[in-house]
């Protein structure tokens, strides 16, 4: 069972994006039906805990039908990937790959993580201090907070990242 946490995605010297499997160091060339498809596994883990989120503060439900619905959607994605699309995937001699250079960028920090960051917490003050109306307002108010924290801290751990 392949996880996301084991690959990377990266373009070669021809202009082939490839996922590169770390662990038993194989190359797979993604093609352009299977770039959503690869997107969506990379980030498994964070949609299928988003969604769980959502669904879970929408239907209010206990803590442990969070945990049990994350790792059910999760479980889905790792399944769908690992059997139905990896395995018509091309796969690459890596004798041939060489990849290519990419400039890398030296970068502090990241405004628009910090920005995101500062909208949900502004978002998370007016929820507490019961400034949101009851009703919708409310679901779509948690799930603004959800998505401005995930994409702050997304942004905020992969902006200074340095790629070699």
């Amino acid at each position: 069972m392949l996880f996301g946490i084991q690959t990377e995605v990266f373009e070669d010297t021809k202009s082939r994006k490839l996922l590169h499997v770390k662990k038993k160091d194989l190359y797979y060339q993604i093609t352009k039906s299977d770039e959503a498809k690869v997107f969506l596994f990379s980030k498994g883990l964070i949609n299928a805990v988003s969604l769980a989120l959502i669904f879970g503060l929408i239907l209010r439900w206990p803590i442990w039908a969070y945990v049990v619905t994350a790792l059910l959607i999760y479980g889905f994605i790792l399944y769908m990937f690992n059997d139905k699309v990896l395995p018509k995937m091309p796969v690459v001699n890596a004798k041939t790959v060489v990849r290519k250079e990419v400039p890398k960028k030296d970068r502090g920090f990241s405004i628009a993580g910090i920005a995101y960051l500062v909208i949900a917490f502004g978002l998370l003050y007016c929820f507490f201090t019961n400034q949101v109306e009851k009703g919708m307002m409310t679901y779509i108010v948690i799930g603004a907070i959800a998505i401005s924290l995930v994409m702050g801290v997304m942004n905020l751990f992969t902006y200074g990242k340095k790629t070699e």
